[in-house]
């Protein structure tokens, strides 16, 4: 990939990979989609952009690398200014999940099934996210404000450790019925008010339903 500083495009999805990502794609200016889902990759994840320099992958739209065997951190992702899609599901990454400053085109948002830990970073400055999951981590804390999220239809947090209080949904609500979960976690027993969007977004009824989940191996969310 050294001769190649005017891609735009990197697609190599469901193969049979194996190796890390290479690091020379921070400094493939014109990168706006890199795709290797599905293969077989290890190591870490890149870094993708260079916040004090201001170089990195500063056209980078989708990204994509879910379903592979990827270690370490998430990098920083301020500076992506152009990136809608971010998935990294399905891996076997640690730390916490960035924030999202400067991301004002985030559409797609999925870290499910990994070991993240933490809380969920502010989401407000991203109002055109429209699928969020962050199913089956470690996070904790509270789920941030989401009143001016309107184009969400998606939102599932489900399995992790959080605590606090349910917020209200995104208004006007555009959550798909069923397109969300909110539990097994932590909330507050106190949190468990009546709330007819949740259990339409949800499809459980009333939504809370599955908070006090206990797994078969007597593990306690």
């Amino acid at each position: 990939m050294d001769n190649l500083a005017g891609l735009s495009t990197f697609d190599v999805h469901s193969n049979h990979l194996t190796g890390a990502i290479p690091a020379i794609v921070t400094g493939l200016p014109d990168l706006s989609f890199f795709d290797v889902s599905y293969n077989q990759l290890s190591g870490s994840i890149p870094l993708l952009a260079v916040p004090v320099s201001g170089t990195g992958l500063r056209n980078l739209s989708v990204f994509v690398v879910n379903n592979n065997q990827l270690t370490g951190t998430i990098p920083p992702l301020t500076g992506l200014a152009q990136l809608r899609y971010f998935y990294v599901f399905v891996n076997q990454l640690t730390g916490s999940i960035p924030a999202l400053d400067g991301l004002s085109q985030l559409t797609y948002l999925d870290t499910a099934d990994n070991h993240l830990g933490g809380p969920i970073p502010v989401l407000s400055g991203s109002p055109y996210l429209n699928y969020v999951n962050f199913e089956n981590n470690q996070l904790s804390g509270p789920i941030p404000d989401l009143t001016n999220l309107s184009a969400m239809q998606y939102f599932y947090v489900g399995r992790n450790h959080l605590t606090g209080t349910v917020p209200a949904p995104p208004n006007p609500s555009s959550l798909l019925a069923p397109g969300s979960s909110l539990c097994p976690n932590d909330f507050l027993s106190a949190a468990y008010v009546q709330s007819a969007a949740w259990d339409a977004a949800t499809g459980v009824m009333p939504w809370y339903t599955f908070c006090d989940y206990v797994f078969g191996d007597g593990f306690d969310l």
